[in-house]
């Protein structure tokens, strides 16, 4: 007689969920790292691991004020090691643009113009290969 051996299914992770959604919600929320890497269920010590920092740098990250002079990159590692993605934005007025890297695609090229235009700044965002043409010709 054979047995066929039932597989059970790898638990998924839950969701994070956030308290805080009340008065704040239109403004956004706004939680500490600790809050965060608790929600998520991490204890520093599988932090550091996840994200290759140090666990006293992670302690000393979770304790600060402000990230005046705190590197992206590390900001980067702990919140990617916690299963999310950080995203900067830079607020003109009421208006909320996410910065990227040197070198958009096209398309994110032409929506971000579109952005600032509606701002009034002035300042367009070219594609490499709109660039390059110009400087070519």
């Amino acid at each position: 007689m054979s047995q066929t051996t039932k597989r059970t299914p790898k638990p998924e992770p839950e969701p994070v969920r956030v308290l805080g959604r009340g008065i704040r919600a239109a403004r956004g929320v706004h939680l500490t790292l600790r809050s965060v890497r608790d929600a998520v269920g991490k204890t520093q010590t599988e932090l550091a691991r996840d994200s290759e920092i140090d666990q006293s740098d992670i302690s000393r990250l979770e304790t600060r004020t402000n990230f005046d002079d705190c590197q992206v990159a590390t900001l980067r590692r702990y919140v990617e090691a916690l299963g999310g993605k950080l995203e900067l934005i830079a607020r003109f007025g009421d208006k909320n643009i996410a910065l990227a890297g040197a070198e958009p695609p096209p398309a994110q090229a032409r929506q971000a113009n579109k952005r600032l235009q509606r701002i009034g700044t002035g300042v367009q965002a070219r594609p490499a290969a709109a660039r390059h043409a110009r400087a070519n010709s």
